[in-house]
């Protein structure tokens, strides 16, 4: 037996190297990973951090390999710094197998890929870059509630996300994750290409909470992906697979999020540099009763009674038409973009490029092509596709399609439309017999071309996918998280599935679409339930600094979008915005979802000499005197006891104070915190108005509230004062600004109310 051991770039050694053992091993380590590679069977022990994830992984490719050729390379890219180890692995009359590892520095997964080469050629439907060996058994989740993440391959027929329990067997589409639910850690494996193959992901067990089988497949195809053919053969000197993601987490849900990150590196997002859209669509409403008249009526509607209250966003609402609309003529959909863009909005329309719906094959393909539809079927054994709803799957690379976007992207934007929801693009990619472009082997190579086209067609338009596969991801501004969904709440609790498994898409597109908000003639609580899935599915998480007092609303709303609340009178709602903070949106939970009322919260009871500081569930109405009993009792060098927290609470006189809503804490100061310092002079230092997050003068404020100047205060802008005590806390004289600062407060508030009254 000849092997051939090549190893390339040796200086790099100390960062990442290849170690020869026995003749038959390769240790492939770089970062965080460290691969143990068996030539002779071409399998790895996967290693993270000193730990075995999985052992005996390999690509499942058969026969007798008696060479071997082993190289490194340094690589920078969009992962960062890393070494790519490659094996080739050959054998009489058999084609090569080539496998690459890509490993990068800090990262908590590793890329690979495998591919099929021989100067003959070589075709193939099936690949698979990672598949364990049949005696594997992995249980590295330890014990627990272990679990699967199962992703459907698109958002058509009202399927879903599901977390299974690891038992038996499940196939995943693109991407899936095996985690511990107690411990959140987890395994997350997916595809990051998607130009060429649909990827699946096959986990077995055979005992509950062990991975006894855990495969990554290029080609798949099925009732799954709606295809009737199989995957289309992949032709060439050289096959090879999507490259694939294996991580090892210890939150799966950073996982995910590092998976779609790898994903918007090979095929980044569309951008979108305007606000975030949002308005109308006719579709869940109207359907296909859309009328001319009607969407006049609902631009009027929106101009009078929405858009002056804050119903919009950096000037974006779109009126938009869903199917339908092919029946006015184009004076009337001119004219409808005229009105929306007076009435400040933007019209918006939909398109099915790969969908014919009339399914008469003797019909003219509009466009100009004169090609008849039976000319641009997708055929699967000689016959027409007939897809999800009733459409037929149309060519994406035949020149009437082509044609067909080009012509009807002219036409609306000649006619004023900026935004396109497309729609049935799951048709696209489906198996053919054959396609028109003879270079195009596979549906989702046919799907690319075409999308592309439509990408380069409909440039300047705001693109939203509806129905559609998860990957390819970069031809559209977003994609709607899930199918169409109504009023009832086994509708709203249908979005949210696929938001609470499908979050992390908003990695790989711009936006994620939250669907339509329908609201019908049914109960109170579905038609919120309704609104508040829209409202979470929006949801962006916005790190900002550790910073007193970060968490007040009008800090927020400066800090998240940019926004300056005004003086009172004036609410967040005036600039667009509501605040709600995590107990109230949990409260507004329980009342929509369990018909509980707020009678209880948290309550934090605190203090340096408590003996057990505790925090409390705890009923409304209950005396302050038996939490303090509950945590320990009062300690003897007791100086103080405030309701709230240190900065912003209020010294309590009596401690059978009840707990009510706006009860956060009680905090029990010793005596010597509770002392305070002898008030000095004002020294002129301006600290107090630095520390200010309102831009107040904190020192003039207390000094004219001490005199009685009322009229000088509320010029001053007291009411703005949001009381969080900065002022107080960094004077270096000790002067109780924030107590004559209230004391204003509270005297200007009367005057104001007394002076509307009058009115």
């Amino acid at each position: 037996m000849r092997r051939k051991i090549c190893v390339v770039t040796l200086f790099l050694v100390f960062i990442g190297q290849i170690v020869m053992a026995g003749g038959n091993t390769a240790d492939f380590k770089y970062g965080k990973w460290h691969l143990k590679y068996t030539l002779s069977t071409g399998s790895a022990e996967y290693i993270y951090q000193g730990k075995t994830v999985f052992d005996k992984v390999g690509t499942g490719v058969s026969g007798t390999y008696t060479e071997y050729e082993i190289g490194q390379e340094e690589i920078t890219d969009g992962f960062g710094t890393g070494m790519c180890f490659t094996v080739t692995r050959s054998g009489e009359n058999l084609p090569s197998v080539i496998q690459r590892f890509f490993l990068y520095e800090g990262k908590d997964y590793f890329l690979t890929d495998v591919a099929l080469s021989d100067e003959k050629g070589v075709e193939t439907n099936y690949l698979r870059p990672i598949s364990t060996e049949p005696d594997t058994r992995c249980d590295i989740l330890g014990k627990g509630d272990n679990r699967v993440l199962i992703v459907p391959f698109d958002n058509d027929k009202w399927v879903r996300y599901r977390s299974s329990d690891l038992r038996g067997g499940v196939n995943s589409f693109e991407v899936s994750a095996v985690y511990n639910a107690d411990t959140r850690r987890g395994i997350v494996i997916g595809s990051v290409e998607h130009d060429t193959w649909k990827s699946g992901v096959r986990i077995e067990s055979d005992e509950p909470g062990i991975i006894s089988r855990l495969e990554l497949y290029t080609g798949a195809s099925g009732e799954g992906t709606r295809d009737v053919l199989p995957h289309g053969k992949v032709k060439g000197k050289t096959v090879r697979s999507s490259k694939t993601f294996f991580g090892y987490f210890e939150d799966w849900r950073d996982g995910m999020e590092e998976f779609g990150r790898a994903c918007a590196t090979i095929a980044p997002p569309l951008p979108w540099n305007l606000g975030t859209p949002f308005g109308w669509n006719s579709w869940a409403k109207m359907e296909f009763r859309l009328s001319y008249e009607k969407v006049l009526e609902v631009s009027d509607f929106f101009k009078e009674n929405l858009q002056n209250n804050n119903f919009e966003n950096n000037g974006i609402v779109y009126i938009g038409m869903d199917a339908g609309w092919a029946k006015m003529s184009d004076e009337q959909l001119a004219d409808i973009a005229r009105h929306c863009k007076a009435n400040g909005q933007k019209a918006g329309i939909y398109f099915t490029p790969f969908s014919d719906w009339g399914k008469d094959p003797e019909a003219y393909i509009n466009g100009n092509s004169g090609y008849k539809c039976k000319d641009a079927y997708l055929y699967a054994n000689g016959k027409t596709q007939n897809m999800v709803a009733g459409g037929l799957a149309m060519d994406p690379t035949h020149p009437a399609i082509k044609e067909r976007i080009r012509e009807t992207a002219e036409r609306f934007k000649r006619l004023g439309y900026e935004y396109i929801k497309i729609d049935f693009l799951t048709h696209g990619c489906a198996e053919a017999d054959y396609y028109y472009d003879p270079e195009v082997q596979t549906g989702m190579q046919a799907y690319n071309k075409g999308m592309a086209y439509l990408l380069e067609q409909m440039e300047g338009m705001y693109i939203t996918m509806a129905i559609s596969p998860l990957f390819p991801s970069q031809y559209a501004h977003s994609r709607r998280i899930a199918c169409d969904a109504w009023a009832g709440i086994g509708d709203t609790e249908y979005t949210l599935n696929s938001l609470t498994y499908g979050w992390w898409l908003n990695q790989v597109y711009t936006y994620n679409d939250p669907d339509h908000l329908l609201l019908e003639p049914v109960s109170d609580g579905e038609n919120r339930a309704r609104i508040t899935s829209g409202v979470i599915t929006g949801i962006e998480i916005v790190p900002l600094k550790v910073k007193y007092p970060q968490g007040g609303e009008k800090q927020l709303i400066d800090a998240v979008i940019g926004r300056q609340v005004p003086a009172p009178p004036a609410i967040p709602i005036n600039v667009g915005a509501v605040v709600q903070n995590v107990g109230t949106a949990y409260a507004v939970y329980e009342a929509v979802q369990k018909n509980k009322p707020l009678f209880e919260r948290i309550v934090t009871v605190t203090g340096k000499s408590l003996k057990n500081p505790s925090n409390f569930l705890t009923r409304m109405g209950t005396p302050m005197s038996q939490l303090i009993e509950a945590a320990g009792g009062l300690p003897e060098d007791t100086g103080k006891v405030i309701g709230g927290g240190p900065m912003m609470g209020k010294a309590l006189a009596n401690t059978e104070v009840p707990i009510c809503k706006g009860s956060s804490g009680v905090l029990i100061m010793n005596d010597k915190e509770a002392c305070r310092a002898e008030p000095q002079p004002c020294i002129r230092c301006a600290k107090c108005v630095s520390a200010c997050p309102m831009g107040l003068e904190p020192f003039l404020l207390a000094t004219c509230s001490a005199h009685g100047d009322w009229e000088r205060v509320e010029h001053e802008m007291i009411m703005s004062c949001i009381e969080c005590g900065s002022c107080q806390f960094t004077c270096p004289s000790h002067r109780p600004m924030l107590d004559y600062i209230r004391l204003g407060k509270g005297k200007v508030g009367g005057i104001i109310r007394a002076r509307n009254a009058k009115k």
